[in-house]
């Protein structure tokens, strides 16, 4: 996802500042099978701060179903003291206009 962004997460880990995950949730709806071809939608609707929420949707291609939903948590740290810290500059800019067209979106 971050990629499509033009940031690189092994710069960003290079620098000194990790993403773990910190909490994920999952709705399954229904089954996807072996083999399907699926899209994976991920939004973001608030500015990244000390947290990154992010927003799921799999989708069957070919049936056009929304098969699982799921929020994801993750949370900008500074590797060294392994403390929370603010998301750079560069992160956040990026998002910035995504967050708008997805807030238009709802």
């Amino acid at each position: 996802m971050i990629r499509g962004y033009g940031i690189d997460y092994k710069s960003m880990e290079d620098s000194g500042i990790m993403l773990p995950v910190v909490e994920a949730h999952l709705e399954f709806k229904s089954p996807v099978f072996y083999d399907e071809p699926v899209i994976i939608q991920v939004l973001v609707y608030d500015e990244p701060g000390i947290r990154l929420k992010t927003y799921y949707k799999v989708i069957a291609k070919d049936r056009n179903l929304i098969c699982v939903r799921g929020v994801v948590t993750l949370f900008f740290m500074n590797e060294e003291t392994r403390r929370p810290c603010r998301a750079p500059d560069y992160f956040t800019r990026p998002f910035l206009e995504e967050i708008k067209a997805n807030s238009e979106q709802t």
